[in-house]
This record gives C-alpha cells, sequence and structure tokens, in this order.
C-alpha cells in the first residue's frame, strides 16, 4: 500500500491470512498516517495516499478466516471489508493439533457464531471460487 502497487496492479486480488492479522484493528492508524508527520517523511517518488484511498485499499483486500472464526476477529474484518472479501482459510493440519476438536468435523466451527449457513456457504465456497475461475469451471462443470 505504501509503495503504491497496490495502486498500480488494481487487478492483482490480495488475501490476507488470518483475518489480516492486525490490519482490521490498526486501520484507521493506517489510513491517517500519511496525513500525520509521518506524512513529512513521505518519500517524493511515491504517492501519498489519502485517507479514502487507503480506506478503499484495506476493503478491498481478502481475508481469510484461518484460526480466525471468532465473532471478535471477524468483525473487525466486516468493519473495514465486506463478506463478498471474506474467504475459507486453514491452518490445518496445525490447527488441529492446537484447538480441541469436535465431532462434527466442522473446521471453524466458531464462524456459526458469526454467520448463518447461508453466509458460511459464501464464505467458504462461492467467495473462494469467485477468485478462482479455473477451479470454478472445473467443480461447476
Amino acid at each position: 500500500m505504501v509503495t503504491g502497487m497496490t495502486q498500480r496492479y488494481p487487478n492483482i486480488r490480495f488475501q490476507l491470512a488470518h483475518a489480516g492479522g492486525t490490519l482490521p484493528f490498526l486501520s484507521h492508524r493506517v489510513s491517517v498516517a500519511a496525513q500525520t508527520v509521518i506524512g513529512e517523511l513521505w518519500p517524493a517518488d511515491l504517492p501519498r495516499p489519502s485517507i479514502l484511498d487507503t480506506q478503499r485499499q484495506i476493503a478491498n483486500f481478502y481475508y481469510d478466516t484461518a484460526l480466525s472464526g471468532s465473532a471478535a476477529a471477524m468483525a473487525g474484518v466486516l468493519a473495514v471489508s465486506s463478506r463478498d472479501h471474506v474467504v475459507f482459510g486453514s491452518d490445518w493440519p496445525f490447527s488441529a493439533l492446537t484447538l480441541p476438536q469436535s465431532g462434527t468435523h466442522d473446521p471453524a466451527p466458531g464462524l456459526s457464531g458469526v454467520f448463518d449457513a447461508d453466509q458460511r456457504m459464501e464464505v467458504e465456497r462461492i467467495n473462494p471460487l469467485r477468485q478462482l475461475p479455473r477451479p470454478a469451471a472445473a467443480v461447476d462443470a
């Protein structure tokens, strides 16, 4: 974002693991950085992003649900982006070693507390396939 790469290549779909890490939480700070004293140090050869442009860039990222299937994590993501930018992610088999397993074989049971069944289908199937047209064509064939 700072180097202008997301503006130069707007068709690249960046997917951020683990619900974007701290980005949703820090999104406001990131957005206003160029307008603060940091902006005075901004490299002359890089475009200085506006607050709205930075917020738009953050909203355009895709966020996966790997080890982030909680209401708190998804609330942060949904505050900076829309549900169509949330995709299923998994740290399997590592997550199976660190998280308690249920008999339901649901890899992210916490997501059911955030999304209803139709919304989970969107997050776990529709949104990822929208990013991957070739596999989508093969699955839907």
